[in-house]
């Protein structure tokens, strides 16, 4: 139970972010610059 309830509220704002924010693709090649889109837009929707 307690896990189902940690992962409803980090898929919703995963949900958010991909909806939201474009996160659905990512706009740059290569780990590093794709690091970066996932960093910042966990900035912009904190």
């Amino acid at each position: 139970m307690a896990v189902g309830r940690v992962r409803r509220k980090i898929e919703k704002i995963f949900g958010t972010c991909k909806r939201s924010y474009g996160l659905s693709r990512m706009r740059w090649i290569g780990i590093a610059k794709a690091g970066l889109q996932v960093r910042l837009t966990a900035i912009a929707n904190n």
